[in-house]
């Protein structure tokens, strides 16, 4: 039957689902910024031409009657709470800290919206199209070669943003489809009239298949989108009080090299985050953290300063990487990292590694679309923040994949010395 609501399907007596999976604890520690990280890393892959990918953080309020289903919602969390209060202590816990957010008069939603992207193919298909994956995969995803993730997990980022853990997904793609789903990731309980338990995942869909509505979406009274791009909507948005800062921050650190090149823009409510505001930003107290400043700003020297050394370099014949350099006299040491930030396509920074302690300076490292490229990024882990060769199972491509990150390593380093020293 077809009517748009809420549907927890039965796990038919098999495996219950607890609240803390493994996929959401992955973000759990640092919800914010892998948040950013995700989203940006996200859109840039799906990037539309030559134009850069522009990308709003838009918050706004609602009334909670103007949650699709919300009673239904809340009678799923309030069945929960019956169900684990005598099983689960901490499940319990989470479950009423999710039944008082959702019962405030006025929820806090985040929208994430991108522009001059492709939006998500397949918004009528069944399986294995980029709206499919991302909506009802697990583990798995469409990226391959260059593309900046493809755990297929990235997406767990956006639940755990959520005071009760409810997302929707609305895309308009280039084959003129449009349409929207609601995720709500819970935990399992009985099903009303039965002794079966429920999977613990509830889709807000059209009909039993959980198909997608096929319609505009229009949570936001003050947005209507018009061109391709994906929107997400986070319901119960954990709205902290340095919130901006931390999106602000984590998306100068990840992608200072992109912006700076005009491949992304970033707006965050009524900031804009661009090639030209970079400096101003970088420089503002009031929106970056305060621990980061020092990486940020020398990012932002690498990038702009003119007594910059920079190397193009051969990595074992995969691919090349460019090295920025700058050193500091005894003056400025203190404005020195003593690290080399290492970025790859499509410009993400992955991780930063000590360099010459005895040499005041910075670096970055890039790596372009390349082979080289290709290669590390199958090794990442789920976050992308390091390389981890042992997740490759033969043990002579791992040695060979070790032997490129150190050769990687070694010549940054090297390159240092000879240059500064």
């Amino acid at each position: 039957m077809n009517e748009e609501k809420w549907r927890f399907k039965g796990n038919n007596h098999t495996q219950e689902s607890g609240i803390d999976t493994p996929d959401m604890e992955t973000f759990a520690k640092d919800p914010l910024a892998s948040l950013a990280r995700e989203i940006c890393q996200n859109s840039i892959d799906a990037r539309r031409g030559e134009a850069k990918v522009k990308i709003e953080f838009n918050t706004f309020e609602i009334p909670k009657i103007r949650i699709p289903g919300y009673q239904r919602l809340l009678k799923e969390i309030e069945s929960a709470i019956s169900y684990w209060k005598d099983k689960n202590k901490i499940i319990t816990e989470t479950l009423n800290e999710m039944l008082y957010e959702i019962n405030k008069d006025m929820i806090t939603c985040l929208r994430i919206s991108d522009f001059n992207t492709i939006g998500l193919k397949g918004v009528t298909d069944t399986e294995k199209s980029p709206f499919f994956l991302l909506t009802k995969g697990s583990g798995i995803s469409d990226k391959t070669g260059t593309t900046g993730g493809s755990k297929g997990i990235g997406k767990f980022a956006s639940f755990v943003a959520s005071s009760f853990n409810t997302v929707f997904y609305y895309t308009q793609n280039l084959d003129d489809e449009e349409g929207y789903i609601g995720i709500s990731k819970l935990c399992s309980t009985r099903i009303e009239g039965t002794d079966e338990k429920t999977i613990g995942i509830g889709y807000y869909s059209s009909d039993e298949k959980n198909s997608p509505i096929l319609k505009n979406f229009d949570l936001d009274k003050n947005f209507k989108r018009t061109s391709p791009g994906t929107d997400v909507y986070i319901l119960g948005f954990r709205k902290t009080q340095n919130w901006k800062k931390e999106i602000i921050t984590k998306i100068l650190d990840s992608f200072m090299y992109a912006i700076q090149n005009e491949d992304l823009e970033i707006t965050i409510n009524d900031t804009i985050i661009d090639n030209i505001t970079l400096k101003e930003i970088v420089n503002n107290e009031e929106l970056i953290i305060s621990n980061s400043k020092k990486d940020l700003i020398s990012q932002y020297a690498l990038l702009n300063d003119k007594d910059v050394f920079i190397k193009e370099i051969e990595v074992m014949g995969y691919g090349e990487a460019t090295i920025y350099l700058k050193g500091y006299d005894r003056k400025e040491a203190s404005s020195a990292t003593g690290r080399c930030v290492i970025i790859r396509y499509p410009y993400m920074k992955i991780k930063s590694i000590l360099t010459s302690p005895g040499i005041p300076s910075s670096s970055m490292c890039v790596i372009g679309d390349n082979g080289l490229n290709e290669i590390l990024r199958g090794i990442e882990n789920p976050q992308h923040t390091n390389w981890e060769p042992k997740r490759i199972n033969d043990r002579s491509s791992q040695q060979e994949v070790r032997s490129i990150i150190r050769n990687l390593e070694s010549q940054i380093k090297d390159y240092i010395i000879k240059t500064l020293s």
